[in-house]
């Protein structure tokens, strides 16, 4: 399969623009749908002949959509390449086209760039495939007074996914006492280039700790550290740890009972050097029956964040 610089080079039919660093922006993204049927949608058609670029670069099977506001962009049709006519700031066409296509892998919008048009559109994300790729090109126009955009201005397309940023900390969310949005629950990642912005969607679950390799040995082969060390990394106990996600008295009392089986020291008030081994998952995991679904979630998030930071210590 060619690569995209190269089918750019070799293109002689209808025109497109192109800036030069989004080609390797393309090409980090897209390749990996390249493999097998997709539906592209590009917003901006112009003169046409990007679409027929993703057609050429994509597999034989897939289906390229393009949308323009101008009626005389419908003659750029052609087999595999099908253009809608109407204005992405308009909510009604944009639910419209939503019903008229099928789930859509990729969006590109290289449309209007106003502040309404791109923000509008981007409200359409959830209506992409589960996995799938999210570009909005031309992002300097968030800082142009033209299209309603202005340095560190509010409402502002870019704005609005610095703000996106907060809702990718899984861990930090539910930590807070905070809920995850449908955002948080889809989106892999955002990524900012000069004048564009991707992002990725993908489902995301509860993060989970891969353990390889003598991060944690077993009870009869396990590394020391000092109560001070391992404060300053994880900041509690095993019993203070489950009393910062809010247990009430009767958890408590239960818990502590479970410590004592495991015959687990205070470390707050432990002077001696304690062994961070499998007794201590052990007892978390007996421990976490006694705990509520969101109490555990918040819990998993917090155990695992100990064993990533403790992690550096072992050998």
């Amino acid at each position: 399969m060619k690569d995209l610089l190269t089918l750019i080079k070799a293109h002689k039919d209808r025109p497109f623009f192109k800036v030069t660093h989004y080609i390797k922006i393309y090409e980090r993204y897209f390749n990996s749908f390249r493999s097998k049927p997709i539906n592209i949608l590009e917003i901006g058609v112009f003169k046409g002949g990007s679409l027929q670029l993703w057609k050429a670069y994509f597999h034989e099977d897939s289906q390229i959509f393009g949308v323009d506001i101008l009626p005389e962009c419908k003659i750029f049709e052609e087999d595999r390449i099908k253009i809608f006519i109407g204005d992405q700031g308009n909510e009604q066409f944009l639910d419209d086209l939503i019903q008229q296509l099928p789930p859509i892998d990729i969006i590109i919008d290289d449309g209007g760039h106003t502040m309404q048009q791109q923000i509008l559109t981007f409200e359409k994300y959830p209506a992409l495939k589960s996995e799938a790729i999210y570009i909005c090109e031309d992002c300097s126009s968030s800082y142009m007074v033209k299209y309603g955009g202005g340095r560190k201005k509010e409402g502002t397309f870019i704005e609005m996914m610095k703000d996106k940023i907060d809702e990718l900390f899984r861990q930090t969310i539910l930590t807070n006492g905070l809920k995850n949005t449908t955002f948080t629950d889809s989106t892999f990642g955002i990524h900012f280039y000069d004048s564009v912005v991707v992002i990725e969607k993908s489902p995301q679950v509860d993060p989970t700790l891969i353990l390889k390799g003598g991060v944690l040995k077993s009870k009869d082969e396990h590394v020391k550290l000092s109560p001070k060390k391992l404060l300053e990394l994880i900041q509690s106990s095993p019993l203070s740890l489950l009393k910062s996600i809010n247990l009430d008295d009767q958890q408590l009392d239960k818990i502590a009972a479970i410590r004592e089986k495991y015959h687990l020291v205070d470390l707050l008030t432990d002077t001696q050097p304690i062994a961070f081994d499998t007794t201590y998952l052990s007892f978390f995991e007996e421990a976490k029956k006694e705990l509520t679904k969101e109490q555990l979630q918040r819990f998993e998030v917090l155990l695992n964040n100990i064993l990533v930071n403790s992690n550096e210590l072992f050998p």
